[in-house]
């Protein structure tokens, strides 16, 4: 029992700072970088959303209904994203298909995690509205 507590605890101590290291950080970068009333895109919308202090738009659409709505009709997460006009769109590479070639968008910051164990991926890419 005490192996199993051991390896669930480094386990925790990992995947916070896999939190800390991405998510927190981002969000606090975007309080600074994204005026108060502006949109923020991402796929991971809790610290994110929490940190920044800022307006989310839900990428994957659990809290974004209109979302799965357009989805159903259209297919293309992207064309509803760019209509809501985000500041930022904070992304797992691959998970919005189109963002890298989509003339409203540059990419303008990724973090890069070393030991992921929790996030989607190891890697988020931060596109800025061109």
């Amino acid at each position: 029992m005490l192996v199993a507590t051991a390896g669930f605890s480094a386990f925790a101590l990992q995947a916070s700072r896999n939190i800390l290291d991405m998510h927190i950080t981002l969000g606090r970068w975007a309080q600074t970088e994204v005026p108060a009333g502006d949109w923020i895109a991402t796929n991971d919308i809790g610290a994110i959303g929490y940190y920044s202090e800022r307006d989310i738009l839900d990428t994957v659409g659990l809290i974004e209904p209109e979302l799965g709505e357009h989805l159903l009709r259209s297919g293309m997460a992207l064309d509803y994203i760019h209509t809501r006009l985000p500041r930022l769109v904070m992304v797992f590479p691959g998970w919005l298909p189109g963002i890298t070639e989509h003339p409203g968008y540059r990419l303008i910051r990724t973090v890069t995690l070393e030991r992921n164990v929790i996030a989607g991926s190891s890697e988020m890419w931060v596109y800025g509205r061109r």
